[in-house]
């Protein structure tokens, strides 16, 4: 994904506006690899996925796909993105259709492919959520399957994914891998996810502020009124941040003029 922009004309009481879902956002995601995108709604997470999943269109930039790669968006409530009276086997089977193979082979497909996911049921919430979270890791291994997940939960992002891209107002604020992310974020918007993150006898410490409109973002750096450690450059129109590698860290991006604040 290379440079993915998109707006939306909203109404804003009286008058039309543009709303800027995604703001010029570059992301790569090898074969195999799990990232994880994290962030306060409306930040542009689900636009992203719309994009690669071509429900939506770019209005800048492009996606690139590999050698046959089709994506999948898996939806978070499956019992409204299911077809009630379809069974399982004739869903997945729909997607053969045109594929030129027959009846029988349709039918052996269908099942491969179930017996690739066959989960019991009478597990509950954590453990089941657990399960799940495995049984992604092992269809990533042998299959290679790159898997791009959006979570409000750090603490899961950091189980199932390789790396976590954190955004803010239609942009990636800091990308790293995802250990590193959560111990020692970088970025002071990713270090506000981090510390609201329950923990047993801990007092909640929710992200300074409300999130900026993006139908009416700050002027340069967009988070710099709720930033604890901001300075005067931050609110200039004409900086734009972008993603730098931290020193001695190349895998760990940040797009922050204080990034060498720890």
């Amino acid at each position: 994904m290379q440079e993915l922009g998109k707006t939306f004309r909203v109404s804003a009481g009286r008058r039309r506006a543009r709303l800027t879902a995604l703001g010029g956002l570059d992301l790569e995601v090898a074969e195999g690899e799990s990232v994880a995108i994290v962030g306060e709604s409306g930040s542009g997470k689900t636009t992203l996925l719309r994009i690669i999943a071509s429900l939506e269109r770019a209005e800048t930039g492009q996606v690139t796909l590999g050698p046959g790669a089709r994506p999948q968006m898996v939806f978070q409530d499956a019992g409204a993105s299911l077809t009630p009276w379809l069974s399982v086997g004739t869903l997945i089977a729909e997607r053969l259709r045109g594929a030129g193979l027959s009846a029988a082979a349709r039918r052996q497909r269908v099942a491969d492919a179930l017996g690739h996911v066959d989960e019991p049921t009478s597990a509950l919430d954590v453990s089941l959520a657990a399960g799940v979270l495995n049984l992604i890791g092992r269809l990533r291994r042998e299959l290679g399957m790159a898997v791009l997940f959006v979570t409000h939960d750090l603490s899961v992002a950091r189980v199932v994914a390789d790396r976590i891209a954190v955004m803010y107002l239609g942009r990636i604020v800091e990308l790293g891998e995802a250990a590193q992310i959560v111990a020692r974020p970088r970025h002071p918007y990713t270090r506000a996810l981090v510390n609201a993150v329950p923990e047993l006898g801990a007092p909640l410490l929710a992200a300074p502020g409300e999130a900026a409109s993006p139908l009416d973002p700050p002027p340069g750096c967009a988070f710099h009124p709720r930033c604890p450690i901001a300075e005067p450059a931050c609110a200039d129109p004409a900086l734009v941040p972008r993603l730098a590698a931290l020193p001695g860290d190349t895998q760990h991006l940040v797009a922050c003029i204080r990034s060498e604040v720890s």
